[in-house]
């Protein structure tokens, strides 16, 4: 039965070629008649083990060897020598240059079996132990991996909850997708503004055309060579290398509405407190006014119907400080709204305001690979 191992023979001598033919006949076999035929044919055969003679035309079983163990594909690769040389400088030679095991001829047959099984047998677990290493390696990267997208995910949605503008937005979002190596294309689109941004710099028109038309698509449209549009309420992310990260984009286009809705409810209460402070003071100039004009409609009526005359001038001066204290009173009433204005304004902006800790990531410029303005080619 033919066995799955490979097994590379380097023999120049044609009755020892039979021999080992024989000898290893349940395994796939590649003969060959030179060290140099050797070497080369291993990088494509990739034996399991390699059955190497020390007399060899030009260049010898040692040479052979060490060439054998300065590639990468064969440096692993048990290599046994058998040859007519029995001296213990022969052997230690073998060993100097890499050999795993050394064989005199005339063979004998079993032992080289047995031996040659042990070899194949620990070669095959190595693998399996390499094959498990790199399986742990790459679940270890795939934890770092992770374990860094939950931060940058992390940051953003908190820095998506001090934003004072929409280019505060993109700037997050870039510096976010920039982390995870995204290449894309921002468009923010509310009642009052819109901005288009991209991670190169630069749009095609037909970008700016899918851009356009991307409302009839579904939340999340993925199509072509790795490529996908988010189209929320508010934002439109047009991807040109998706890869596995199509959950991470729905989370920042999810948080990216709650900061465009934040941005948005702030500009809009900050308009209100400040309209509501334009009414105060036009509807305190008119109580003023107001007042002016009725102390001097009081004393006009006082004077029309004679009533001045009985007034003493320290009862006429008793009533013009009244209206004029009443007048004052009514002012420094509209003046404490006005203050309560000025402190609801503050506390938005101080909601808005960032911390120390997360203060870089929405503060700092864009790199200067993003650029604000867009070429279109």
């Amino acid at each position: 039965m033919q066995q799955n191992e490979k097994i590379l023979i380097v023999e120049d001598d044609p009755i020892f070629q039979d021999i080992s033919a024989a000898v290893f006949s349940s395994y796939q076999l590649e003969i060959v008649s030179s060290g140099e035929e050797g070497v080369e044919i291993a990088q494509t055969f990739l034996p399991d083990l390699i059955v190497l003679d020390i007399n060899l035309p030009e260049i010898d079983g040692y040479e052979t060897c060490q060439q054998l163990r300065e590639n990468s594909s064969t440096e692993q690769t048990p290599i046994i020598f058998i040859s007519e040389y029995k001296g213990l400088e022969d052997r230690l030679k073998a060993y100097g240059v890499g050999g795993d095991d050394y064989f005199t001829k005339p063979i004998n047959k079993q032992e080289v079996i047995v031996k040659v099984e042990k070899f194949l047998a620990f070669k095959k677990k190595q693998k399996e132990m390499s094959e498990q290493l790199n399986d742990s390696y790459s679940i270890v990267m795939d934890m770092q991996h992770t374990a860094a997208y939950l931060q940058t995910i992390s940051r953003f949605l908190i820095n998506m909850l001090y934003c004072h503008n929409m280019d505060d937005i993109a700037s997050i979002f870039f510096k976010a997708v920039k982390g995870m190596n995204i290449n894309c294309i921002l468009r923010i689109q509310t009642d009052e503004q819109s901005i288009i941004q991209s991670t190169t710099g630069t749009i095609t028109r037909l970008e700016n055309e899918i851009l356009d038309l991307s409302a009839s698509l579904d939340r999340i449209y993925s199509f072509g060579n790795n490529r996908a549009i988010f189209t929320w309420k508010n934002a439109t992310v047009l991807i040109r290398n998706l890869d596995d990260k199509i959950d991470i984009l729905a989370i920042l286009m999810d948080g990216m509405e709650v900061g465009i809705k934040a941005v948005t409810q702030q500009k809009n209460l900050l308009a209100m407190v400040e309209k509501v402070d334009q009414e105060n003071v036009y509807v305190g100039k008119r109580i003023t006014d107001l007042c002016r004009e009725m102390g001097m409609h009081l004393q006009e009526t006082f004077l029309s119907l004679g009533m001045t005359s009985s007034l003493s001038i320290e009862e006429e001066e008793q009533l013009s400080d009244g209206v004029i204290k009443y007048t004052g009173s009514i002012e420094n009433e509209l003046s404490i709204l006005k203050d309560n204005n000025e402190k609801v304004a503050f506390l938005v902006n101080e909601l808005n305001s960032l911390s120390s800790d997360d203060h870089s990531l929405a503060s700092d410029p864009l790199e200067d690979d993003i650029d604000d303005g867009i070429e279109f080619f």
